[in-house]
Formats: structure tokens, C-alpha cells, sequence
């Protein structure tokens, strides 16, 4: 298994797929690496890197004193191993305030950053709670208890549900209850304007509790990008993957080039347009998707809670995965987009 020895024999284990341009996952609290298994397609866009935190999974743990900065510090630690100059970094969850931390820290060496039900603060109630739920599961060191949570809640599969329980399992209870009190008291959002790479906010539209934090962004970071996956909440990467999967690469298609990017080329062959279609009944506008100057979809409402979008044709796998692309690529700057 591959090792980085970082801060000296700390061993922090890690994996990497594909080649391209690197994009780096740091999960949430007691987690682990698995919680990206189902990223790992993207390796035919990207450069898939994943890992265990210091204390978590198959990494070593410490009885160093666990700040976000230290655990930022482990990530420049990885990627001078693997001898990355720069990288894409998708935090999930509290292991966004990790990527936040990182890209301010180091904007030398940071090419993107990619929230996933993110945040640059802890301000509101359900979120607070959720923390002390976590900070309290450590401290009784109710780790198997924790393991059934998380994996019932992301896993939808009998063998990644198993996965997902073992890894959290082995769990440092003091590094997770670090991890917990130190994210909840975590605080970026008056260094948010120092953030000069392309960002890409993606929220479930039932993660209600997190949405009004996009505001937070678009008024301080100037590439900012907002996607919403429909019928989601908070699971996005494990109970909502395909979606998930799509909206990172329509990310690098729109923002790097030299990507080995299939789609680019699909395109060319199923181009897809745009219509105008007048107004709601409400006010807000709706627009006529077409392929090959066929009506495929009619897209209602301006609002991504609320918006609809009805589809005028059967596509087929690779035609829908082509749809969903161009409606990603179509979204304004600081804009947002349903999916």
C-alpha cells in the first residue's frame, strides 16, 4: 500500500488514479479515503488523488495537537511526495474548511478549489448541533456506533456500506474529537476574498441548512460557480455520484485545459443550443434545450430550488451524460445550475 512519511515517519496513506490534472479529496471527520470510492471513474478525466487523514483509516495517528492549518500542512506534505506542483482540492463537508485552509495557505499551490456542502463558518443551528453530536460521539468513543450512522446514511450498496463502517472504525477518538471542536470553531469567511482560483460550490437541493452559505462566497470570491444536485441533501459524492461525477469534469472542461476530456469531443457531434421560451407564470425565465435541432428539454424558473427541468425526449446514457455537460458549461458565472 502507498505511504507518504510526512512531519517525519508519519505514515499517511493515500491513493492515486489517472492522469491529468490533479484533483485531490479530503473527506469529513472519521471518514476516510472510501468515502471517495465512487469518484474513481473520474480517473479517465483527471487525476484522482485520495487519502487518510493523520489518525484516520490506514494512516498513522499523532498525539500532536490537531489545528485545520496542521492538517493543511499534511496535504503540501502529500503533494511534495507525489512531486505535484499544483492541485485541484474537493473538500466534503467540514474537510472543505481543510481545502479552504489550504488554498489560502498556499495559493502558490492550489489550482482550484471545489466545495461540497461547504462552509466558511459555523453559523447556524443545525450544523452547530451537528458538531456536538460529533464532538460528543468522540469523547464516549461510540465509534461503531458512529460507523452504522455514516455508513447507512451515505451507502446505498450492502459492500460499500461495510467499507464505509470499517474505515470509520479505526478512527483515532482523539484526533476525531479535535477534529470536530476545532472545525466547529474554524472560521475563513473574512479571508474568503483572498481566494484567486476557480470555485465551484455544490449543494444537494435538500441540504437546506448549508444553501445560504453560498451567499458568503459569491460575495467574496470572484470565480465562483453554484450547482445544485436535485432530490439531494447532504450525501452528495456517495448517494448522488453520477451527478457529482458530471459536474467535476463539466469543472475542468470549463477551467483547464490539456485534460483528456471525452466530452469535449462529443460535442462536436451532438451540439446543443439554446431557446428562449418567454416567462413562468411567476415571472422567472425558462429556455428550450435542443440536440441536432431537436427539442430534447424545456428548463423552467430562475431559482435552482425550484426550478424544473421537463425533459421533450428519451436520451440515451451517453446523450443524457452529454446534456447534463452542456447545462453545467452553460452556467453563468456566479450563476446556478440544477442538476
Amino acid at each position: 500500500m502507498p505511504y507518504a512519511a510526512i512531519h517525519g515517519d508519519m505514515p499517511l496513506y493515500y491513493e492515486v488514479r489517472g492522469k491529468g490534472i490533479p484533483i485531490l479529496f479530503i473527506h469529513p471527520p472519521a471518514m476516510g479515503h472510501v468515502t471517495f470510492k465512487k469518484q474513481a471513474p473520474l480517473a479517465e478525466h483527471c487525476q484522482v488523488i485520495t487519502f487518510d487523514m493523520r489518525g484516520h483509516g490506514s494512516s498513522g495517528t499523532t498525539n500532536e495537537k490537531i489545528t485545520i492549518k496542521l492538517l493543511a500542512d499534511d496535504i503540501l506534505a502529500l503533494l511534495d511526495h507525489l512531486s505535484i506542483e499544483k492541485a485541484v482540492l474537493f473538500g466534503y463537508s467540514n474537510g472543505g474548511s481543510i481545502a479552504q485552509e489550504f488554498v489560502l495557505s498556499y495559493p502558490e499551490r492550489s489550482q482550484g478549489l471545489i466545495l461540497c456542502g461547504g462552509f466558511s463558518e459555523v453559523n447556524s443551528f443545525l450544523l452547530y448541533q451537528e458538531f456536538l453530536l460529533g464532538i460528543a460521539t468522540a469523547k464516549l468513543k461510540g465509534l461503531t456506533l458512529l460507523g452504522k450512522i455514516l455508513s447507512k446514511a451515505h451507502c446505498a450498496e450492502k459492500d460499500f456500506k461495510k467499507e464505509l463502517e470499517s474505515s470509520v472504525k479505526k478512527t483515532n477518538p482523539a484526533v476525531l474529537y479535535q477534529m470536530y471542536t476545532k472545525g466547529l470553531s474554524y472560521n475563513c469567511t473574512k479571508r474568503l476574498s483572498q481566494i484567486d482560483v476557480p470555485l465551484l460550490l455544490i449543494y444537494g437541493a435538500m441540504d437546506f441548512y448549508v444553501h445560504h452559505y453560498k451567499n458568503l462566497f459569491l460575495q467574496a470570491v470572484k470565480k465562483t460557480d453554484v450547482v445544485y444536485v436535485s432530490k439531494a441533501r447532504h450525501q452528495v459524492p456517495t448517494r448522488h455520484y453520477h451527478e457529482c461525477n458530471k459536474i467535476i469534469e463539466g469543472y475542468i472542461k470549463s477551467h483547464f485545459k490539456g485534460v483528456n476530456n471525452t466530452m469535449h469531443s462529443n460535442h462536436s457531434t451532438q451540439p446543443f443550443r439554446t431557446e428562449s421560451s418567454g416567462q413562468t407564470p411567476d415571472g422567472h425565465p425558462a429556455f428550450r434545450v435542443y440536440m441536432n435541432e431537436t427539442l430534447v428539454a424545456e428548463v423552467r424558473g430562475k431559482d435552482p430550488l425550484n426550478q424544473t427541468i421537463i425533459p421533450m425526449r428519451e436520451l440515451n446514457d451517453q446523450q443524457e451524460d452529454q446534456f447534463h455537460q452542456f447545462l453545467v458549461s452553460i452556467s453563468s458565472r456566479k450563476g446556478n445550475y440544477n442538476a
